[in-house]
């Protein structure tokens, strides 16, 4: 099955609890059927936001990203209509959710053209998710941001150079969301220092920042990265397909 359309629950297990949530990736789709479907998954707040907006890949970007978190929400709290979650926008763009009496569920969304990435986990329980994907015309730029100790990882030979220092760029861009700080300080802060395979992927961990680690997955040229507090210990359900309510996303 690919990573580029699937949806799965999941759970961060912790000795003091466990923090259950939910996480979608979905691509294909065309602004389109977004566009035809956006009252099924949009709340009504949301629909006035995408009407000012002028450029179709800043609709697409939104009405995708948007998406997959409703489909992730879905997961979280079946009996909910999708258009009922109201997903706003902090000062920064960060998306987090706005309902009478407080929010239900933490959230991170990322996209990377026409791949949105969602998650959704209970309140309390730090996590971020990033998707990129490797150009050609941005191997050199990646490369370039690799630290010198960080090329001596053990990364798994399969892969390339640019590769490698995608893997690396998706995980530090997963861990500025989480600190809420975005690619906005020195590089060099957010250097890896260890690498593991796991069954998902691989999971690296960070110099500066010991509490944290990001778990990464990926179907080239497309990475996916999780960042999560690092004694979290995370447990997938066994990934589904993507059933779309009502099936109104066809690809």
């Amino acid at each position: 099955m690919s990573l580029l359309d699937y949806q799965t629950r999941l759970r961060f297990e912790r000795d003091d609890g466990i923090y259950a949530g939910a996480m979608t990736i979905c691509s294909g789709r065309t602004l389109e059927s977004l566009r035809d479907g956006a009252q099924d998954f949009l709340h009504e707040a949301e629909q006035s936001v995408l009407g000012k907006m002028k450029y179709e890949r800043r609709q697409f970007s939104y009405l995708s990203g948007r998406f997959a978190l409703k489909e992730a929400l879905s997961l979280m709290a079946p009996s909910s209509s999708r258009n009922r979650w109201h997903v706003a926008s902090g000062v920064f763009g960060q998306p987090y959710l706005e309902m009478a009496g407080g929010s239900v569920y933490d959230v991170s969304i990322s996209h990377c053209q026409d791949v949105a990435m969602a998650l959704a986990v209970e309140p309390g329980h730090p996590v971020a998710v990033d998707v990129e994907i490797l150009e050609k015309k941005m191997e050199e730029t990646l490369c370039a941001q690799v630290l010198d100790g960080e090329w001596e990882l053990p990364f798994p030979e399969s892969l390339s150079e640019a590769e490698r220092a995608l893997v690396l760029w998706t995980a530090k861009e997963a861990l500025s969301k989480i600190l809420k700080t975005g690619m906005m300080v020195p590089f060099e802060l957010y250097e890896t220092t260890t690498i593991a395979t796991t069954p998902y992927g691989l999971s690296f961990e960070f110099k500066n920042f010991a509490q944290y680690k990001a778990e990464i997955f990926f179907e080239m040229p497309y990475c996916f990265a999780m960042a999560y507090p690092k004694k979290s210990r995370l447990n997938y359900n066994p990934i589904l397909p993507v059933v779309f309510q009502g099936g109104m996303m066809g690809r």
